[in-house]
């Protein structure tokens, strides 16, 4: 990209003979060329990918942009630059929590054993609610990405139980060590600067403390096999946890529900 050097203005003969000297500016050719980057990079988003077909690599992708800067560092920053970053990364972190792939289990037995029932899937700063368990699992956590979990009791997220950070690793297992069975479980990133109870899911209204609960969308036996019952009625799961409860295996489980089961991608 050119611009012409002068006022702009063309009322000399050489710059209406157009013979007027052109000036290289490599700054704004810079920006053009990040613009175009950001158009391609925008037009290549496909929706309908689910959260849990993306690989950490396109996780670690993410992490890694959000730390460049659209500008050359002598360029001035002003308040439109400035703004501009700020909206790059709103819209890092939101992508970051869209293909989140993070599992909550709710476990039967301590130190996240036994049958559970999960909420898959699901988002940051939303609850899992459960009937009553004894310990959670936090699984699936991205190894890049640093979070906290808590156990709440009371119903729902009323009242903390236990909380606890990955630093790390790909789970967190918040066992039974306070009293009171775990009625809900939620978590979020430790690296944004909101308050947790102020970092509320796009589907939530702004205002107040995040209130946002979700049901569990997959029940599992002891044996591994993983059911899904997301649009169950409570009654049927209900009594698909009773047979759970037993530490019974996928032989156990009543014909009705064996279409339900969930298939094992390798």
């Amino acid at each position: 990209m050119t611009h012409l050097q002068g006022t702009g203005r063309c009322d000399s003969s050489p710059c209406k003979e157009g013979r007027y000297r052109h000036v290289h500016m490599p700054h704004v050719q810079k920006r053009q060329e990040v613009g175009q980057l950001m158009d391609r990079a925008h037009n290549s988003i496909k929706p309908a990918i689910l959260p849990s077909q993306l690989g950490s690599a396109f996780l670690s992708s993410i992490t890694a942009i959000s730390s460049v800067s659209l500008f050359p560092s002598r360029h001035h920053h002003t308040r439109s630059h400035i703004l501009n970053k700020m909206r790059f990364s709103s819209i890092v972190l939101g992508l970051a929590a869209a293909v989140s792939a993070i599992d909550i289990r709710g476990h039967d037995q301590d130190i996240c054993r036994g049958g559970y029932v999960a909420c898959v899937n699901i988002d940051p700063n939303v609850c899992c609610t459960f009937d009553g368990k004894a310990s959670i699992w936090v699984a699936a956590i991205p190894p890049a990405w640093r979070i906290r979990a808590r156990s709440m009791t009371g119903g729902g997220c009323s009242y903390l139980a236990t909380e606890g950070d990955n630093n790390g690793t790909q789970d967190i297992c918040l066992a039974y060590t306070s009293r009171g069975l775990r009625t809900g479980a939620r978590y979020w990133f430790l690296n944004l600067k909101r308050a947790e109870d102020e970092t509320c899911p796009a589907a939530q209204p702004e205002g107040g403390k995040c209130e946002a609960s979700v049901k569990p969308n997959v029940l599992g036996l002891a044996d591994g096999t993983e059911y899904n019952i997301e649009g169950l009625s409570d009654e049927k799961v209900a009594e698909m946890e009773k047979i759970m409860a037993t530490g019974a295996g996928a032989d156990a489980m009543p014909a009705e529900f064996q279409i339900l089961r969930r298939s094992i991608e390798v």
